[in-house]
């Protein structure tokens, strides 16, 4: 694991140092801004990487072609987990009428994994094949306040909500409703701030569970956006404070959460 830990590693840093141009904020191609979901594509041969603060490796994301974009986890492949998910752009927005995309992503978890097991007061234990496929759709309001609605379902193999010492509530073999509203507001080329209510499996944050209410305020900022070196001209952070409640269990919990990214 460390020597494939290390190559990704030097690849994503070789990239990052190669000249780049780097977008300012209110351009650029943000997927999942606040854990929320657009209708937006990476052009060809664009990347993403996602570096958050745990000394392995995170998440990338490839533009294939102008209307198909795809995640390589990293985390989750180097943990034994195939995941995959991708993103096709249906339509560009066409006046009043949104921007649509499909999204899609799959996991195969060989066991019971605890997704909280560093949280005392509830479990959420996920098991084998996890699907869901969403139709994604976004509004340009103007070139600095953007829209977007979410809405699709997931099917989980085995998820279970679970206060500690006391007996769960167990789904097998369920699809589940999944649904978000978000909106951005670019407010300058080095920030923007995003909102998202959210119900069912979201991407970034507690990942492909369903049954779960998120809500989440998170900015965006480019920091050395300027920077005559490329690294840390395309770097950006995330910073998001989220709620999330299982009704199920009637429980939950709050907190921040930051992640890196560079865009190139």
């Amino acid at each position: 694991m460390k020597t494939v830990t290390g190559l990704l590693l030097c690849l994503f840093l070789a990239a990052a140092f190669n000249p780049s141009f780097p977008k300012p904020i209110r351009n650029e191609v943000m997927l999942h801004p606040g854990d929320s979901f657009t209708a937006f594509t990476l052009e060809k041969g664009e990347w993403v990487y996602c570096q958050p603060l745990q000394p392995y490796p995170g998440w990338a994301w490839v533009g294939i072609t102008s209307w198909l974009t795809a995640e390589l986890d990293f985390e989750a492949w180097l943990g034994g987990v195939p995941s995959l998910n991708i993103r096709i752009g249906a339509s560009p927005q066409n006046g009043v009428i949104p921007a649509f995309a499909l999204e899609a992503m799959g996991q195969l978890i060989s066991e019971p994994i605890d997704l909280l097991e560093d949280y005392s007061e509830l479990d959420v234990i996920r098991d084998g094949l996890s699907i869901y496929a969403h139709l994604n759709a976004s509004w340009a309001l103007s070139n600095v306040f953007y829209l977007h609605l979410s809405a699709g379902t997931t099917h989980s193999e085995s998820v279970e909500f679970r206060e500690q010492a006391s007996d769960g509530i167990l789904f097998q073999n369920r699809w589940h409703p999944d649904f978000s509203i978000s909106g951005d507001w670019r407010c300058s080329n080095t920030l923007s701030l995003h909102g998202t209510l959210s119900y069912g499996s979201t991407f970034l944050y507690l990942d492909n569970v369903p049954r779960k209410k998120q809500t989440v305020l998170a900015f965006r900022w480019a920091p050395f956006h300027n920077s005559q070196t490329s690294f840390f001209s395309v770097m950006r952070m995330e910073l998001a404070f989220l709620s999330i409640r299982f009704d199920d269990v009637e429980k939950g919990f709050e907190g921040p959460m930051l992640f890196l990214y560079w865009q190139w």
